[in-house]
């Protein structure tokens, strides 16, 4: 079988460092720059309750289809990029799709304090 043009330019495109920039780029575009936080309720010891703001992670990249979170994924790069590379060289990598998750959109107009009020 023949190579053409286009796949001589993705095969040599296949390096582990363009694998980490595409990764980056993916982080990067799917990082919130407004903080997020869930409010959590719980009892103090004299039977109260109390409410506990928690920071949530402004990077929202779905997990894989593998159930593979972008942090497991960072923490083996190395090992992940040259799967990647080796795969795709011989052309046996699947690349597989994201998981679909529901993700609530605030309101257009609303601001954070109003966006907590109606978490409660």
């Amino acid at each position: 079988m023949s190579m053409g043009n286009l796949d001589k330019k993705f095969i040599a495109s296949l390096t582990p460092e363009n694998v980490q920039a595409v990764f980056d780029d993916l982080k990067r575009s799917k990082t919130d720059v407004v903080p997020r936080y869930r409010v959590k309720k719980t009892t103090d010891d004299a039977g109260n309750e109390v409410k506990h703001k928690e920071l949530l992670d402004p990077i929202r990249i779905a997990k894989g289809c593998d159930r593979v979170t972008h942090k497991k994924f960072q923490e083996k790069m190395a090992d992940n990029a040259a799967i990647i590379c080796n795969e795709g060289k011989k052309g046996e990598y699947v690349f597989r799709p994201f998981m679909e998750i529901e993700t609530a959109k605030p309101p257009f107009g609303k601001g954070p304090d109003e966006l907590e009020k109606q978490e409660r």
